[in-house]
């Protein structure tokens, strides 16, 4: 089954399944998982302090400096720390804007939605 993209302007998809990629969108993997977005939208790779691809902000996050994020972003995070949960919390507290953050690895699967919600998300058990 393949994904027509001209109708899915803005959108992207989270699987470990490629076959619901739909054709000429950008692909990123981590962790296991393979993210495809929309060449219109926007992402952010989420790394480490040891500069290791934690996960990603899909969308247009903005920063403290009333900047717009651009292709990569330190969390000054261990992925191995009890509190890691928290510590990337509170890096994503810090962000306005629309956009999804996806974390993944060393036993941690979240998926963050901005402040209002205004980027969405489908969940599909079936994908």
């Amino acid at each position: 089954m393949t994904l027509m993209s001209q109708n899915l302007d803005g959108q992207f998809v989270l699987s470990k399944n490629s076959r619901f990629i739909p054709d000429k969108w950008n692909i990123s993997e981590c962790a296991g998982w393979i993210l495809a977005t929309h060449p219109s939208l926007s992402v952010t790779n989420i790394e480490n302090s040891k500069g290791s691809n934690i996960g990603w902000i899909i969308g247009f996050p903005i920063d403290l400096n009333l900047r717009l994020l651009s292709r990569r972003v330190v969390f000054n995070v261990e992925m191995s720390d009890k509190q890691r949960e928290k510590h990337i919390e509170s890096e994503l507290y810090e962000l306005g804007g629309r956009y999804v953050a996806i974390i993944l690895g060393n036993g941690i699967s979240r998926v963050y939605l901005d402040p209002g919600g205004s980027l969405s998300v489908v969940y599909a058990l079936s994908l």
